[in-house]
C-alpha cells in the first residue's frame, strides 16, 4: 500500500498505510460508547471529530445511539459500529472478515448495501465472507477456497487497478469553489440536488408539526408543500403565540429529547423559551463550521466571540462550530468590554467573532 509492505505487520501499524482491518466478532469496546469506540477508531487522525459527523450521518442508528454503550447495542448495530470505527481512519483499503456472522437476513442485507456503498465511494474493499451468494451481489471479482484447490471467478487484478470514485476530493473542491469547504458531501451537491433534499426536510419537518403540535395543526390544516415555492404561503409563528403556550407548548418533541434551554426575553418582556435537542445541536454545529471553515479558520486558531449580552445564544453557536473544528474558543463575558479588551491583548487571538456595533463601543 502506498509503496509500502504490508505484509507481517501489525495490523494496527497498517492503519498509517490506509489499510484497515474489521475483525470477525467486531471486537467492539463494550464498556465505551458509540462516540467513544469511534473516537479511538481514529486516533491517529487530526480531523477525526469531522470524519466522525459524517459516519453519524451514514449510520442514523449510530447517530441514535451515540452515548450507549457498544456492549448493549443489537449485532446489526455493533457491525455498523465496527464499519463506523474503521471508516473514521478514512482507508483506502479495508479488510472485512464475516461482517455477516450471526446476523438476521434483513441485517445482513443492509449491512452488504453499506459494504456496496463504500465501493461506490472508492474504497477497495477484501471481504472475507462465507455467505457467497451476498458476497458474489456486490463483488467486482471473488476467489473460492475449498481444500487443496481453489478457483477464481474473475482474473485478480491488483489493488492499483482497482476503480477510483469520480466524487471530488476537498482539496479538489476548493479548488473548484475558491474557498475551504468543510461539508463536501452537501457543499458540492448541483442546484437541483440542493433543492431536492430542502423540499424532503421540509416536508418532513411540516408532518412532525402536525403531528406533535396543536397549534400548528390548527395553523397549517391542510396545507401541503409540493415545491419549494409554496414555502411563502405557510403561516408564520408570532411572538405572540409563542408567549401563550409557554413554556413548552411548542415542542415538536417530548421534553425528554432536548438537552439545552435558552430563556428568551418576548413581547412586552413576557419570557420565552426554546429547547435543542442533541441532534439540532449537532446540526448547528456543523452550519457554523462550514462559516469558519468558509473564512479560512482552521484548528490551529484562536477565536474570541463577543457578540453581545443579547446574543448569547448565538455565541454558544459559534463555540459549538469552533470545538467541530477543534479550534480553541475563549469563554465570553458579554458585559465586561474592558475584559474583553484584555483578552485581546493577553490570549492574542488570531480571529474575532463580533458584530459592527460592538468595536465602536
Amino acid at each position: 500500500m502506498g509503496g509500502k509492505r504490508t505484509v507481517g505487520r501489525p495490523a494496527w501499524h497498517n492503519v498509517s498505510n490506509a489499510m484497515v482491518l474489521v475483525p470477525e466478532g467486531r471486537q467492539l469496546f463494550t464498556d465505551l460508547t458509540v462516540w467513544e469506540n469511534l473516537l479511538v477508531g481514529g486516533y491517529h487522525n487530526p480531523d477525526r471529530r469531522l470524519v466522525m459527523q459524517e459516519i453519524l450521518e451514514r449510520f442514523p442508528r449510530l447517530q441514535e445511539r451515540a452515548k450507549q454503550l457498544a456492549g448493549t447495542l443489537s449485532g446489526g448495530e455493533q457491525q455498523m459500529l465496527a464499519l463506523g470505527r474503521a471508516l473514521v481512519a478514512e482507508p483506502k483499503f479495508i479488510l472485512l472478515d464475516e461482517p455477516s456472522m450471526g446476523l438476521a437476513p434483513l441485517m445482513v442485507q443492509e449491512i452488504f448495501h453499506i459494504i456496496k456503498q463504500l465501493k461506490d465511494d472508492g474504497v477497495t474493499v477484501f471481504l472475507v465472507e462465507q455467505n457467497a451468494i451476498a458476497a458474489l451481489s456486490i463483488a467486482d471479482r471473488a476467489t473460492s477456497w475449498k481444500p487443496a484447490k481453489s478457483f477464481s471467478r474473475e482474473r485478480p487484478r491488483t489493488c492499483s487497478t482497482t476503480r477510483k470514485s469520480n466524487a471530488p476530493t476537498s482539496a479538489k473542491a476548493t479548488r473548484r469553489f475558491g474557498m475551504k469547504i468543510f461539508d463536501l458531501k452537501h457543499e458540492t451537491l448541483r442546484a437541483d440536488e440542493l433543492q431536492q433534499l430542502q423540499l424532503e426536510r421540509l416536508q418532513a419537518l411540516l408532518v412532525r408539526l402536525k403531528r406533535n403540535v396543536r397549534r400548528y395543526r390548527e395553523l397549517l390544516g391542510d396545507a401541503r408543500v409540493e415545491s419549494l415555492d409554496d414555502l411563502a404561503r405557510l403561516p408564520v409563528t408570532q411572538p405572540d403565540e409563542l408567549v401563550r403556550s409557554f413554556p413548552y407548548g411548542m415542542f415538536a418533541l417530548p421534553l425528554r429529547e432536548v438537552i439545552r434551554l435558552y430563556s428568551l426575553v418576548g413581547p412586552a418582556g413576557k419570557q420565552l423559551v426554546t429547547g435543542h435537542t442533541h441532534n439540532d445541536l449537532t446540526h448547528w454545529g456543523r452550519l457554523v463550521a462550514r462559516q469558519l471553515v468558509a473564512s479560512g479558520m482552521t484548528a490551529n486558531d484562536v477565536i474570541q466571540i463577543c457578540l453581545g449580552s443579547g446574543l448569547s445564544r448565538d455565541t454558544s453557536g459559534y463555540a459549538l462550530g469552533a470545538q467541530l473544528i477543534e479550534a480553541s474558543v475563549i469563554a465570553e463575558d458579554a458585559f465586561h468590554l474592558d475584559f474583553q479588551l484584555a483578552t485581546l491583548q493577553n490570549y492574542r487571538p488570531t480571529a474575532l467573532i463580533t458584530t459592527p456595533p460592538m468595536p465602536a463601543t
